[in-house]
């Protein structure tokens, strides 16, 4: 009896030491894995996912133009994202991590290697944009969870940053073009505040009126010319007042070859390189329409 008794004693205690393990390895698998630490080089990725630029694209009213700017530098604010989207697929096929550091991007091409900064607290990273987003309250980019961490800001949710494009990154299939826009030839900017009625007037009255301020144009002087086209308007005041404000840019140019709009542009300059720069500098300053437009 006493044997029997001894045994069933070490076996209650053999059952005990089990469910303990158990329970252990249960929350031990429970806990969440630690985030990723940032890759020392991100452009020593392996190759995943497809090259994707697109084409233009309508969410909530709103249309987006994908276009491969390498002199790409734009200031807004960030927002993050993860558990709603971890483990699907991101625009280039890509699937979305929210511990790995990555973000969405509406137009830059993917997968693109991207400086983020943010400018409330100074910190500074790289980053692979591989999906597409933010599409609301003019967000400038949408991070993943553990970037938002690296950054600072995943407790507030939202932080101002600046995004810089460095390059693109490894992936399948073939590269997008640099220099290339997805955008309309031409576009007519969102009407500004109406002119007193004396300000109005027929669109020849841009040449005596903005003579002091813009160069008149008559369309392309060359093949080989580039501009960077801010706005276009149906009213000449509007015109002439925009280009006043763009005079410290360099040189402006209205054009109203293409009526009835009048285009507001800066420029010509030799090289869509060149134009790119430019515009990199107009989209920081608000003017987030302008495009450049190549007369080749």
């Amino acid at each position: 009896m006493r044997q029997r008794a001894w045994r069933l004693i070490r076996l209650r205690r053999s059952l005990l030491a089990v469910a303990l393990l158990a329970v252990f390895l249960a929350a031990c698998s429970s806990r969440p894995p630690s985030l990723p630490r940032v890759p020392d080089d991100p452009l020593r990725t392996a190759p995943h996912g497809t090259y994707k630029l697109g084409t233009p694209y309508q969410i909530n009213g709103v249309w987006y133009y994908p276009e491969f700017d390498p002199n790409y530098q734009a200031v807004g604010v960030a927002s993050w994202y993860g558990r709603q989207f971890h483990g699907r697929p991101t625009a280039n096929g890509e699937i979305f991590d929210m511990r790995q550091i990555s973000a969405a991007h509406p137009t830059l091409p993917m997968p693109s290697l991207v400086e983020v900064t943010n400018l409330e607290n100074g910190r500074t990273m790289k980053m692979r944009v591989n999906d597409r987003g933010p599409f609301h309250d003019n967000r400038l980019i949408d991070l993943s969870q553990a970037a938002a961490r690296e950054l600072g800001f995943e407790g507030q949710g939202l932080a101002r940053v600046r995004v810089r494009f460095v390059s693109l990154l490894p992936a399948h299939g073939t590269p997008p073009v640099a220099g290339t826009s997805t955008r309309p030839a031409t576009a007519v900017a969102a009407a500004a505040p109406a002119p007193s009625p004396a300000a109005r007037g027929p669109v020849t009255a841009v040449r005596s009126t903005a003579a002091t301020t813009a160069t008149i144009s008559d369309g392309c002087p060359s093949r080989d010319s580039h501009f960077v086209q801010v706005a276009a308007f149906s009213e000449a005041a509007n015109a002439r007042r925009l280009a006043g404000e763009l005079q410290r840019l360099g040189r402006v140019e209205l054009d109203a070859a293409a009526g009835p709009a009048t285009r507001v542009r800066l420029g010509p300059y030799p090289s869509r390189r060149d134009a790119f720069g430019k515009l990199a500098r107009v989209h920081g300053l608000g003017y987030r329409d302008a495009m450049v437009i190549s007369c080749s």
